[in-house]
């Protein structure tokens, strides 16, 4: 690999005269292979380490049978272990921190490998169960190229819904016996009758949760499954629906006998195999009526024909869509062949990027992606609208869960043939497969921004940094700032990563003359923008307030903004970044949502690090003792004080007379035990009416 190319120098000169070996180890697979030895001596895997994530560092140090192992961990639990034929280390915490980012380039790349392998083996599964329209061929080769899909299975069975018995039917199965067929579950019993009902899909990383989810399954359906597994314990599980639109015709279950790791992307490929695995059922299933229906009537030839083109049709469109995808070309020329498909106008909004395609005909929006959000804001089925000029459309929405990801726009001129319903779903599924694979780009790229972002934070190697920094397309010498953005009340996952994608494709499209790096990171959004001119901050600040303007009115979700001051040299990006988080910490405080400037905060920037409790007891102090049954008197101080100590103006505005007045005052002065007169009262009053106005 190439990253070795940079560790080995640093290896040989501090271990001139030690051997070792350099191993990684993918979990998924649960693999660890030899990367890099040096010397003749026998390989040494090395063992586990439970429990990675209470290291915050990122690596542990630690001995077995005289051998020292430097273990380096990253997200997914992917680990790359250094392991010294010696029992002490030679290396500096700095050698270690440099070890663990070179390593992490290693990391990035097999993940984005493991990700091109698993879409590699989507499509050709996709590919295998399209290759048949004999239902039970389809049915068997679902759940062959479901275990190839996801390799770390072992068993798996396809069960689907039939009414007439109000059951769910096994249809196809691998590594189980025979009993598996006699296993048939109602709705909403076990877990397969839960994931059915539900509609949404089940991991289970213990078989203590699987079999809590089993509490209520038969006995008769107990026994015939615990025969199918032939005295095996699944350590593991995944369930998924198979559905037809929003109709669900069966589960996909998938058994781990030994150890293995999922994760919530295992259930997303899962679920995508799935989708596809459905359309394959329904097409063999048209197909297999349609071969029924052929002998019995002269009237249904026509519809057979019709039938028979669309499933051809739909196969013919799968295959072309699939081919596109794999030239990883990206969703312009998907959109494109759509549209050669259908013979009409097609569009695409991509909802997430406020982008239409085709790019060409970006000048022509029939909808604006504000009034697609409002009307699939509730809805998630396809709809009929008219555009005006007399023109009609079929909007087809394309959603993610929660996630509103994209809209097909067609332009119509007749009601949409069955052929042209098939065309437009498969290639809402192409699109979202596409749309998939650009989000886990665009977070990779995140991780990289944030970890370049950390490190200028540090400020630790300034001439390393003004290189990286034009890998990145900014001039790190420039007059700097830096902005976060917090998103508050989003309790979906994915909801809130599709807003923070959102707001960041905006402000990428709005900041095309500016030089800034801008990264999502959990609920919030990091911008730092280089200057060239005194005006530039202005305009920048301008095109933020605007973006946050327009999102504030289209959502309720909490959007804050806090913006640091402009400073010279990438030196100081850490206090500008400092003065950003103030500011959002003040704005959040008042529990307000908008935007501030570092300096627009003023003299309250001097409370921000104190502690509301701190400051409550501090306003107590001066207000509690003047709580009164007959006298407002704690109204009274502090319209005297709004007013500058005015006593004819505070009057009129209490609407009592000025010798009421005085004497209120007196009451106050003697219940605080204060002297309205001495300077050094009044200043901790006015505080105190300071702190209670604005925290």
């Amino acid at each position: 690999m190439e990253i070795l190319k940079s560790v080995q120098p640093i290896l040989h000169k501090k271990l001139e005269n030690t051997n070792y070996q350099i191993w990684i180890r993918i979990p998924k697979n649960k693999t660890q292979n030899l990367l890099y030895k040096k010397g003749e001596i026998p390989l040494s895997p090395p063992p586990f380490v439970p429990d990675l994530n209470k290291y915050e560092e990122g690596y542990k140090t630690y001995s077995d049978d005289n051998k020292l192992y430097l273990s380096f961990f990253y997200q997914e639990e992917y680990q790359v272990i250094i392991c010294l034929f010696q029992q002490h280390s030679i290396f500096s915490t700095t050698d270690l921190d440099q070890f663990y980012l070179l390593f992490y380039l290693a990391f990035l790349q097999e993940l984005i490998e493991t990700k091109d392998k698993e879409l590699n083996q989507l499509i050709d599964g996709i590919h295998s169960i399209t290759s048949s329209l004999d239902v039970d061929k389809v049915l068997s080769n679902i759940i062959k190229n479901a275990l190839m899909v996801f390799p770390n299975g072992d068993a798996a069975f396809l069960q689907l819904y039939d009414p007439a018995q109000d059951r769910l039917i096994p249809k196809a199965s691998a590594g189980f016996n025979k009993s598996i067929n006699f296993f048939k579950t109602k709705v909403g019993e076990s877990i397969t009758g839960k994931v059915f009902k539900e509609g949404s899909s089940k991991i289970y990383y213990s078989v203590d949760d699987i079999y809590k989810d089993m509490s209520n399954v038969s006995d008769e359906n107990a026994f015939h499954i615990h025969r199918a597994v032939e005295n095996r314990t699944a350590k593991a599980l995944i369930c998924v629906p198979v559905s037809i639109g929003d109709k669900q015709i069966g589960v996909m279950t998938i058994h781990l006998y030994k150890e293995g790791s999922l994760t919530a992307d295992s259930a997303h490929l899962l679920q995508g195999f799935a989708d596809q695995a459905a359309i394959a059922i329904r097409n063999a299933q048209l197909y297999t009526d349609l071969k029924k229906n052929l002998s019995e009537v002269t009237v249904l030839s026509e519809k057979l024909k019709e039938k028979n083109q669309v499933l051809l049709k739909g196969n013919e469109t799968h295959k072309t869509l699939t081919r596109l995808s794999l030239q990883n070309k990206g969703i312009h020329p998907i959109v494109l062949e759509l549209n050669r498909m259908m013979g009409t106008a097609l569009y695409f909004v991509d909802v997430l990027e406020n982008i239409y395609y085709p790019k060409r005909s970006s000048h022509f929006q029939p909808f604006k992606r504000e009034t697609i959000a409002e009307i699939f804001s509730k809805k998630r089925e396809p709809v009929y609208m008219s555009g005006g000029n007399g023109k009609d459309f079929y909007l087809y929405p394309i959603i993610n869960r929660a996630v509103f990801l994209g809209c097909l726009v067609v332009l119509i001129s007749k009601p949409l043939s069955r052929l042209e319903h098939v065309t437009i779903e498969q290639g809402a599924s192409a699109l979202a497969l596409e749309l998939v694979k650009k989000q886990t780009l665009t977070e990779i790229q995140y991780k990289k921004t944030h970890e370049f972002f950390n490190e200028l934070l540090e400020h630790k190697d300034p001439e390393s940094l003004t290189e990286k920094g034009k890998d990145f397309g900014i001039d790190l010498s420039s007059c700097l700032f830096v902005t976060v953005l917090e998103l508050k009340n989003i309790s979906d996952l994915e909801l809130l990563e599709a807003n923070i994608h959102q707001l960041v494709s905006s402000l990428k499209s709005q900041l095309t003359s500016f030089d800034y790096l801008v990264f999502g990171f959990h609920n919030k959004i990091n911008l730092m923008a280089a200057m060239q001119r005194d005006t530039d901050m202005q305009k920048v600040t301008s095109i933020i307030t605007n973006t946050v303007k327009e999102y504030n009115q289209r959502n309720s979700h909490h959007l804050s903004v806090g913006i640091g001051r402009l400073y010279k040299g990438m030196e100081n990006i850490n206090k500008s970044y400092d003065e950003a988080n103030k500011a959002l910490s003040y704005i959040t405080k008042r529990k307000k949502r908008g935007i501030i400037h570092y300096e627009d905060i003023g003299v309250n920037r001097l409370f921000l690090d104190q502690s509301s409790e701190e400051m409550n007891r501090f306003v107590d102090e001066i207000f509690e003792p003047l709580k009164s049954n007959d006298l407002d008197l704690k109204k009274t101080l502090m319209v005297y004080m709004e007013s500058n100590r005015n006593a004819k103006l505070s009057a009129e505005k209490l609407h009592i007379h000025i010798n009421t007045l005085y004497q209120r005052l007196k009451k106050i002065e003697k219940r605080l035990n204060l002297d309205l007169n001495n300077p050094e009262d009044i200043l901790k009053i006015q505080l105190a009416c300071h702190l209670m106005n604005h925290f």
